[in-house]
């Protein structure tokens, strides 16, 4: 070996591991001494041949594929695809705050919004390192290797010179695809400071021209929604609601504005200010906008197992809570190995700091007015459908599913933990059961806004009618929206993320009431996309929902209705039950029927 290579050998160290259950994967690792330290153009070059050396050892590809290394990774990573208390699955609130699929750039690129400082409480722990490798790699192959994209990386103080982050960038960076950085239309870099330049000239060698030129500094979340999204104000407001809430209070401190905070802000403001698109893997229901906060302390709680600590809820030590709500109200990463009790505290807290009740004040005054008897539940699910479909803000009624679902998720638990039990009982330990459950927090669904006596005297409706959603949360009846293909792990669960979050910028336009849609909006939403370019081309309303597919037979079934006469009423008779909410919205509305005399129909049984 001639002195040049050996020079570089000494600075470049290449260990082949085996993965832990797959022995046929080697994992590359990379440990360069002197990356810091040597920067000059003799220590590039040596750093060059010894790359190549490297390189040219790795087994000729056509243009464009994959190698090995990397499909092993992608391979790995789809058997890590799960929910709630899956060993080995991804936190399902990592697509809420790590990697964020944001949609489409106005010129049709997919955007994608990475905030590694939610990793910061992961350092010291290897698996959880390796584990957000493989998502974001398994996220990013779904994006990268299909299209252009854009990418914006949110710059809040993590270290990337820290060798447990350095020896892994350096070993995927190694092994991407040509065409991550083909397919890279912009590099975008949101609040960053001048110890974060010093660290990306110190990785300038390891980049190509073509990415570094793609790098582009932003100064705040504005500067950057207004090049993304140039001659549209409600995309602009729509992606500022992608970015997690810590983003936006650094935003806000950068420039002096009052940082935002989640306890006790009324759920509009949370949802659009802030909301995340989530998808809930355990149910395969999809939530738009909902609060980050109850979706971060939500899954932590299902996937740690927390229905087993319920009972000390009451009992949680007091910096430990103290500690939630200052990481609730700030939107800072989870801390790990948090008690239970405490997030059971803090989930409490939460939801009863919320200026109104899940199910607004007046749906307490109707559940106490209507009388319904404990036995009756069938009159007690057609109060429920009615309200979560027709009567409350999108928002408040995709909330209310989703803390139910929860709710019932960790009680059928608790059921199963208890009916499998071995052994003489435990009589210290609380199990979490469907009542104790409605007892705790009926608060939070119905309550009264002043609490008189008289009203005290009739909680015991108000808990038979929490008691009845909780018991049928999953319930195709109430449901409100949309629902995806259960997701098992281990399976081939390539998610095409993009049709949720053009779906959620659909919802958003719709909801606001404003009136354009995006272009170029997938298959998902055809019903909304193709209604935009119709009514932009002169199509007709009624020729329009003829080619409309299955998925919108609700805006097709409106359209005919409106251009053959058909009546409001005989339309709500035949509704799908995906358009439920509006089959029932159409009913009420029929010959100027009120809301309550609706309601009196429903509870007699009479149609």
């Amino acid at each position: 070996m001639d002195p040049a290579h050996g020079d570089a050998t000494k600075r470049v160290t290449v260990i082949f591991n085996s993965d832990q259950g797959n022995d046929d994967a080697p994992r590359l690792v990379m440990h360069r001494s002197s990356c810091r330290t040597k920067t000059s153009q003799p220590a590039k070059n040596l750093w060059g041949v010894a790359k190549k050396k490297l390189q040219s050892n790795l087994p000729d590809l056509p243009e464009g594929e994959p190698c090995t290394e990397y499909k092993n990774l992608i391979a790995q990573a789809k058997r890590c695809v799960g929910f709630g208390q899956e060993e080995g699955a991804f936190p399902e609130e990592w697509d809420a705050q790590l990697l964020v699929d944001c949609g489409r750039t106005e010129d049709g690129h997919r955007l994608v919004l990475f905030c590694p400082k939610f990793l910061a409480h992961s350092l010291e722990e290897p698996d959880e390192l390796e584990l957000a490798m493989r998502f974001i790699l398994f996220s990013m192959d779904a994006i990268a290797m299909h299209g252009t994209y854009v990418f914006v990386y949110c710059c809040l103080g993590l270290d990337w010179t820290d060798q447990r982050l350095m020896e892994r960038l350096r070993f995927v960076y190694d092994f991407l695809p040509p065409n991550y950085g083909k397919n890279l239309k912009t590099f975008y870099i949101l609040h960053c400071t001048s110890g974060f330049k010093v660290q990306m000239w110190t990785f300038r060698f390891w980049l190509t021209q073509r990415l570094w030129d793609r790098i582009e500094y932003t100064e705040n979340i504005d500067v950057l929604c207004s090049r993304i999204h140039p001659n549209s104000e409600g995309a602009r407001e729509e992606l500022r609601r992608r970015f997690p809430l810590m983003v936006q209070r650094r935003d806000a401190e950068l420039f002096e504005r009052e940082p935002p905070v989640t306890f006790g802000v009324a759920l509009a403001d949370l949802c659009n200010g802030f909301g995340v698109d989530f998808t809930d893997k355990t149910t395969g229901r999809w939530y738009p906008r909902l609060p980050p906060a109850l979706v971060f302390l939500c899954e932590i709680m299902e996937r740690e197992a927390a229905d087993e600590d319920f009972g000390t809820m009451f009992s949680a030590n007091a910096s430990a809570v103290y500690q939630i709500v200052e990481t609730v109200d700030h939107g800072k990463p989870f801390q790990k190995d948090i008690p239970s009790s405490a997030l059971w505290c803090g989930l409490k807290l939460f939801l009863d700091c919320l200026p109104t009740p899940l199910l607004s004040f007046e749906a307490y005054e109707d559940t106490v007015n209507f009388g319904f008897s404990a036995e009756d539940k069938e009159k007690q699910l057609r109060f429920l459908q009615d309200l979560l479909h027709s009567r409350l803000p999108r928002e408040m009624s995709y909330v209310a599913l989703y803390v139910a679902s929860f709710l019932h998720t960790l009680c059928k638990t608790s059921e199963s933990k208890e009916a499998s039990r071995e052994g003489p009982p435990d009589y210290t330990r609380v199990p979490l059961t469907f009542a104790l459950a409605t007892k705790v927090f009926t608060p939070t669904f119905l309550r009264p806004q002043p609490m008189t006596e008289a009203w005290r005297r009739n909680l015991s409706r108000a808990y038979e009618m929490v008691e009845t959603l909780l018991r049928n949360a999953e319930d195709d009846r109430l449901w409100i929206g949309r629902k995806r293909t259960h997701m098992q792990k281990g399976t081939d669960a390539d998610m095409d993320s993009s049709s949720e979050s053009d779906y959620a910028g659909i919802v958003a336009s719709v909801d606001d009431g404003g009136p354009e849609l995006a272009e170029a909006q997938p298959p998902e939403a055809n019903e909304l996309a193709e209604a935009a370019k119709a009514a932009d081309g002169g199509t007709t309303v009624s020729e329009l929902a003829e080619a409309q597919p299955p998925e919108a037979n609700e805006l097709a079934e409106v359209a005919k209705a409106a251009d053959g006469g058909t009546t409001v009423s005989e339309l709500a008779e035949g509704q799908p039950t995906e358009a439920k909410e509006l089959a029932e919205a159409a009913v009420a509305a029929d010959g100027g029927m009120t809301v309550s005399k609706r309601l009196s129909q429903l509870f007699t049984g009479s149609r």
